[in-house]
Protein backbone atom coordinates (compact mmCIF):
# COMPACT_ATOMS: atom_id res chain seq x y z
CA UNK A 1 0.00 0.00 0.00
CA UNK A 2 1.30 3.13 -0.69
CA UNK A 3 -0.34 6.72 0.43
CA UNK A 4 -0.33 9.50 -2.12
CA UNK A 5 0.71 12.23 1.03
CA UNK A 6 2.27 14.73 -2.27
CA UNK A 7 -1.31 15.10 -3.82
CA UNK A 8 -2.74 15.82 -0.45
CA UNK A 9 0.04 18.71 0.17
CA UNK A 10 -0.96 20.35 -3.05
CA UNK A 11 -4.25 20.41 -2.32
CA UNK A 12 -3.55 22.11 1.39
CA UNK A 13 -1.17 24.37 -0.32
CA UNK A 14 -3.75 25.49 -2.77
CA UNK A 15 -6.94 25.96 -0.39
CA UNK A 16 -4.48 27.80 1.99
CA UNK A 17 -3.35 30.08 -1.12
CA UNK A 18 -6.80 30.67 -2.34
CA UNK A 19 -7.56 31.59 1.33
CA UNK A 20 -4.66 34.14 1.46
CA UNK A 21 -6.22 35.56 -1.92
CA UNK A 22 -9.23 36.27 -0.90
CA UNK A 23 -8.03 37.94 2.47
CA UNK A 24 -5.65 39.92 0.35
CA UNK A 25 -8.06 40.86 -1.98
CA UNK A 26 -11.08 42.00 0.37
CA UNK A 27 -8.37 43.72 2.30
CA UNK A 28 -7.45 46.08 -0.74
CA UNK A 29 -11.23 46.73 -1.63
CA UNK A 30 -11.20 48.05 2.10
CA UNK A 31 -8.89 50.68 1.11
CA UNK A 32 -10.24 53.61 0.11
CA UNK A 33 -9.18 57.38 -0.54
CA UNK A 34 -8.73 59.31 2.41
CA UNK A 35 -9.03 56.59 4.96
CA UNK A 36 -6.13 55.94 7.54
CA UNK A 37 -4.22 52.65 7.59
CA UNK A 38 -2.10 51.01 9.91
CA UNK A 39 1.34 50.78 8.74
CA UNK A 40 3.59 47.93 9.39
CA UNK A 41 6.91 49.02 9.42
CA UNK A 42 7.85 53.02 10.52
CA UNK A 43 9.66 54.80 7.69
CA UNK A 44 11.83 56.44 10.30
CA UNK A 45 12.19 56.00 13.89
CA UNK A 46 10.37 59.07 14.70
CA UNK A 47 7.20 58.89 12.15
CA UNK A 48 3.87 57.96 13.09
CA UNK A 49 2.49 54.26 12.56
CA UNK A 50 -0.53 55.83 10.62
CA UNK A 51 -0.60 56.75 7.29
CA UNK A 52 -3.66 58.58 5.05
CA UNK A 53 -3.99 56.83 1.64
CA UNK A 54 -4.51 59.89 -0.61
CA UNK A 55 -5.06 57.88 -4.40
CA UNK A 56 -4.29 54.45 -6.00
CA UNK A 57 -1.29 54.68 -8.07
CA UNK A 58 -0.69 50.97 -8.70
CA UNK A 59 -2.42 47.70 -8.39
CA UNK A 60 -0.54 47.27 -5.17
CA UNK A 61 0.29 50.77 -4.64
CA UNK A 62 -0.64 53.86 -2.65
CA UNK A 63 0.13 57.17 -2.31
CA UNK A 64 -0.14 58.15 2.05
CA UNK A 65 0.41 60.76 3.52
CA UNK A 66 2.42 60.09 6.46
CA UNK A 67 2.41 62.93 9.83
CA UNK A 68 6.14 64.09 10.44
CA UNK A 69 7.14 62.38 7.20
CA UNK A 70 5.27 63.31 4.10
CA UNK A 71 3.76 61.85 0.85
CA UNK A 72 5.11 58.17 0.30
CA UNK A 73 4.01 55.64 -1.97
CA UNK A 74 2.97 52.06 -0.36
CA UNK A 75 3.10 48.89 -1.52
CA UNK A 76 0.05 47.01 -0.44
CA UNK A 77 2.06 44.82 2.00
CA UNK A 78 3.31 47.72 4.02
CA UNK A 79 0.07 48.70 5.96
CA UNK A 80 -3.05 46.90 7.15
CA UNK A 81 -6.68 48.05 7.14
CA UNK A 82 -8.53 48.67 10.59
CA UNK A 83 -11.89 48.58 10.47
CA UNK A 84 -12.13 51.19 13.60
CA UNK A 85 -11.04 53.64 11.00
Amino acid sequence: MQLNSHKQHKTADRTYSNWLNKIYDNSLEQCQRNGWVKLRELPSTYSHDEALLLCQVGKDEWLAWIPDRGEAVLHADQFEVDGNW
